[in-house]
């Protein structure tokens, strides 16, 4: 994980590798903790899927229309491309 990633970025980062994972993860602040991270790059397209591209590993996440909350197969899926992509 990026050092330089805020304190809220490094919460929402650990969060996810928690078990079993938490119910009031915010969509909003998993797209900022990609975003502020080093070696990703986050684009959000005009759709408003945000593409992340990590390490030669890509990760296409649509941004939920009515709810906040990220679901836990959404999460499960950022965690398992964070682990994928290395460091």
């Amino acid at each position: 994980m990026k050092s330089a990633l805020s304190e809220s970025q490094q919460s929402t980062y650990a969060a996810l590798f928690r078990q079993p994972l938490p119910r009031d993860v915010q969509w909003r602040d998993v797209w900022a903790m990609l975003e502020g991270m080093s070696a990703t790059q986050a684009v959000q397209e005009n759709s408003g899927t945000l593409k992340v591209m990590r390490n030669g590993r890509t990760l296409l996440l649509h941004r939920p229309r009515g709810k906040e909350l990220a679901d836990a197969k959404e999460l499960t899926q950022v965690r398992n491309f964070l682990e994928r992509s290395g460091p």
